[in-house]
């Protein structure tokens, strides 16, 4: 049975040198290709397997739309975790609801989110990033106190109180 990650990773085999994911960013645009996205979601699920991060466990993903946040997404996926996407407008009261809703255990970010996820996990209890040259992102490691339900999305105020989410 074919899943997501694997038909990528098909495509990837077939057309590794042709583009994959094409971005208008900061006025230019910017290509990856196959092999490039595939080559980050590899050093991605093998960083969370190196944080003992697990199928069934939740990895939020607080980045800007581009390649590198696809390929953290794979490589979430291609181990069997659950991505958890968190909107980079999120304040960190909002981050550290949908942290603590959600159960992920790590975060990945980059530089230009890293406080607000440092803020987030501090709040909700979190312990002190875990950095590595091997991966574009920040990984940070979040230990939930009350881990509930896994959601896929949720809607939270702007002081970081629940409105709507939906249970997985």
């Amino acid at each position: 049975m074919w899943n997501f990650c694997a038909r990528i990773a098909d495509t990837a085999g077939r057309f590794a040198d042709r583009t994959a994911i094409e971005l208008l960013h900061e006025g230019r645009i910017t290509e990856t290709s196959y092999a490039g996205l595939m080559e980050g979601a590899a050093r991605a699920a093998s960083w969370l397997g190196g944080v003992d991060v697990r199928a069934g466990d939740r990895v939020a993903i607080l980045a800007d739309n581009e390649a590198r946040w696809i390929s953290a997404y794979l490589g979430t996926l291609w181990i069997g975790a659950v991505a958890v996407p968190l909107d980079t407008a999120y304040k960190p009261a909002q981050v550290c609801t949908i942290l603590g809703n959600s159960g992920a255990r790590v975060v990945f970010t980059t530089p230009k989110y890293l406080d607000t996820a440092k803020a987030a996990c501090a709040q909700a209890g979190g312990v002190a990033p875990r950095l590595t040259a091997k991966v574009w992102l920040s990984g940070i490691q979040f230990k939930p106190a009350n881990a509930q339900k896994p959601y896929l999305f949720a809607t939270v105020t702007s002081a970081g109180r629940s409105k709507r989410s939906f249970s997985t």
